[in-house]
């Protein structure tokens, strides 16, 4: 695993980092102790460029352009974010070093560092390649630094569940001939009920087709599979957490805190003194922000009823589809309908998510999170993450939710059938709602990553080219050649929320990789292939189509992390149920055990409508069969409430042990790596000796350090 980690991200690049230093707050007069600080030729040095860029932000957002009009005046004339809120200035960026290509021109100078990281980094050669992590935080920072980190880690990781997905896919295809059921139903002489009011009946063997590729997917190396998912969930994070904190170590943020400015659109009431630095810093009443959370989550609640009345729409939709289906004249349209409408409502189901309600709630999120006036920008971030994520979490998983665990629970039998808007409900295959799942969930994974993909290739490059195009073509130039800062004005600008988008692609293809894996083994490898390539787009994006952002750091991934931990502990749950009521695999290996084998299984699955001749109006439901295992008077029998109990055993059985096996993981692997937490406390050990030498000098070179540092503090006090 070791090896395979050095594929995407790597810690040793030539960068001049290869000695270790101590971080302090800079100040000129002792600029002789800093690294580099002792020849001025060499000053250049002192701050990597991302840092640089991040002080002159700072500069720049703390400069004052005018008096304010009182004290407590909402126009504070500060910053340079207001200037561009009130068009005073087109646009505010940094700008790359040099160009991204290789010249080969003398004229041109020596490449610089941008290009230098687009040939170690962003070529589709080095897709295999290491990341040269410590080069990205050079240029970027410590914040895209650890998105790209987090990413190559994620990819990583997903090597093993990949190929063992696969393999729980080969093992089904090589065992559909043993299986006893699929002989029998595809040699039945089974007349089935009308999946309608007005459809005709129809005979069961001709279902074998998808029968068998539902063995391929719903077979007891699906259980083993959906148990070994949940551990690598359980070791993924712990694993992260540990090479987070390497990170954070190696890039001196550890327990990185700053007092954060307020943001330029905070609107304030009154001045009061900030609780840490005792400085005047602007107020609202924290009652007025309660009710506007309050609003704002009636807003939420209501966008997501409506998210939901959509897929009650779809499941109409479905009805009327799989009804239209049915009645085709082609036989083989007729045979694979419930198939072919699961791959239409799942269509429908991506257009919906993608095309109308990604974009509106958007829309009502940023308005919400900016009218919630946040103080800070990580307020509004971490709010503004919250609700799209909840959204799209909705979004996305609802419909699948429905298939998994919703889908023919509750369709009744031939003469008592339930109703929903006036149609016969929605009722599972015969072949099962699990491939059902397997189709929904490939569909809209798949169809999102190449949508994201294609949006992420062309979208940037294509408004890149017109707006050089336009600039070239301005008649006010006269034909000359456009300055450095002129062409890279024409890049697009670097999205304001910088990488949420991306975060939230990863997190959302996180749940479909965990939470209904057991439904689709090749989720992880699919994963895995898009994630390749999401490195490398992510890279060209960063460095040929957008404009430079400016350097942030950071200590760790953020809010992500607690939210793929969720998503993590509700996976065990969902693959749990799957297993458990949606897989065929309980109620298969009760009758196993029950009658010693499978014979038999497909006519008790399968009983005799319980209408006799004449005592319903529609003749699709009398002498034929439905799904379930009852008698003859339509009554469940004892097998079936076997099956039930022996579901629920599962899903406490299962559950119990994967969270028992994650708190132990949790419990035994640490945080923080041995090395890591031993460097950390040798530091501790340094700072208290200069500390003590800082203090006293020399001559208390005897005294314990214990009792040095606690005398030195109680000077301090004394001192204060």
């Amino acid at each position: 695993l070791n090896r395979w980690k050095q594929w995407f991200y790597s810690k040793a690049e030539d960068i001049d980092e290869d000695e270790e230093f101590f971080s302090a707050a800079f100040k000129f007069s002792q600029i002789e102790k800093f690294r580099h600080g002792d020849n001025p030729k060499t000053w250049k040095k002192l701050f990597p460029p991302a840092l640089r860029t991040l002080m002159v932000h700072a500069i720049l957002e703390d400069a004052r352009y005018s008096k304010p009009k009182s004290d407590f005046s909402n126009s504070h004339q500060k910053g340079v974010s207001r200037l561009l809120k009130k068009n005073t200035y087109d646009m505010f960026f940094a700008l790359h070093d040099g160009r991204y290509k290789r010249s080969g021109e003398p004229e041109f100078g020596p490449d610089g560092e941008r290009c230098q990281l687009f040939e170690s980094w962003a070529r589709w050669s080095n897709a295999l390649k290491p990341q040269p992590i410590n080069r990205i935080r050079f240029y970027f920072g410590e914040k895209i630094s650890y998105y790209f980190a987090f990413l190559g880690f994620y990819t990583t990781w997903l090597v093993v569940p990949g190929v063992v997905g696969l393999f729980v896919l080969l093992y089904g295809m090589a065992t559909i001939h043993e299986q006893t059921d699929i002989s029998e139903l595809c040699n039945a002489n089974i007349t089935m009920c009308g999946i309608c009011s007005v459809c005709d009946k129809w005979e069961l063997s001709s279902v074998c087709v998808p029968y068998k590729v539902g063995w391929v997917f719903d077979n007891p190396a699906t259980v083993f599979y959906a148990l070994f998912m949940s551990f690598w969930a359980t070791m993924f994070i712990e694993y992260w957490k540990r090479t987070e904190n390497t990170f954070a170590y190696d890039w001196d943020v550890r327990s990185f805190h700053e007092t954060e400015p307020q943001r330029p659109q905070f609107r304030f009431t009154d001045l009061r003194p900030h609780p840490v630095t005792g400085r005047l810093q602007r107020f609202e009443s924290h009652w007025k922000r309660y009710r506007r959370y309050v609003v704002s989550l009636a807003t939420i609640l209501t966008m997501l009823s409506l998210v939901l009345l959509s897929v009650v729409g779809i499941i109409l939709f479905r009805l009327v589809v799989q009804r239209a289906l049915f009645d085709s004249t082609s036989g083989s349209v007729q045979k694979n309908s419930a198939a072919l409408t699961a791959v239409i409502a799942a269509l429908l189901s991506l257009f919906m998510i993608m095309g109308v309600w990604t974009p509106l709630y958007n829309i009502v999120a940023h308005r919400l999170t900016d009218w919630e006036n946040h103080e800070t920008q990580s307020n509004y971030d971490h709010h503004l993450t919250i609700k799209i994520f909840l959204f799209q979490f909705v979004n996305y998983y609802s419909t699948m939710v429905y298939v998994a665990f919703f889908k023919g629970q509750f369709t009744g039998v031939p003469g008592d059938y339930n109703k929903f808007f006036g149609h016969r409900q929605d009722e599972c295959p015969e072949y099962g709602c699990l491939f059902e799942l397997t189709i929904q969930l490939a569909i809209i994974m798949v169809g999102k990553q190449v949508i994201d993909n294609c949006q992420e290739l062309l979208l940037p490059k294509f408004l890149s080219w017109a707006a050089l195009r336009e600039a070239h073509n301005n008649p006010i130039r006269g034909g000359k050649l456009l300055t450095t800062w002129e062409a890279q004005s024409h890049l697009v600008n670097y999205p304001e929320l910088g990488l949420f988008w991306e975060y939230l692609e990863m997190v959302l293809q996180y749940g479909f990789v965990t939470l209904f894996v057991a439904s689709f083994p090749l989720a992880p490898l699919l994963a895995l292939l898009n994630n390749v390539i999401e490195i490398r787009l992510d890279a060209k994006k960063l460095l040929r189509n957008l404009q430079r952002p400016f350097g942030q750091r950071a200590e760790s991934i953020g809010v992500w992390l607690p939210i793929i931990r969720s998503i993590s502990v509700l996976a065990v749950i969902t693959n749990g149920f799957v297993i458990g009521f949606t897989s065929s695999f309980i109620p298969k290996q009760v009758y196993a055990i029950r009658f010693g084998s499978l014979a038999g299984y497909i006519d008790a699955s399968f009983p005799r409508s319980p209408v006799l001749a004449g005592a319903s109006a529609n003749d699709n439901e009398v002498d034929c069969h439905y799904r379930g295992f009852r008698n003859a008077q339509g009554e469940q029998t004892s097998l079936h409430f076997e099956v039930m109990m022996a579901r629920f055993a599962f899903v406490i059985v299962f559950q119990n042990v994967v969270f028992l096996v994650r708190y132990v993981v949790a419990f035994v692997v640490p945080d923080m790596p041995t090395s890591v937490n031993l460097d950390i406390q040798r530091e501790d050990y340094q700072a208290k000796l200069a500390f003590e030498k800082a203090l006293y000098g020399d001559t208390q070179k005897d005294m314990d350090v214990g009792a040095v540092h606690d005398v030195a503090l109680r000077e301090m006090s004394t001192l204060c």
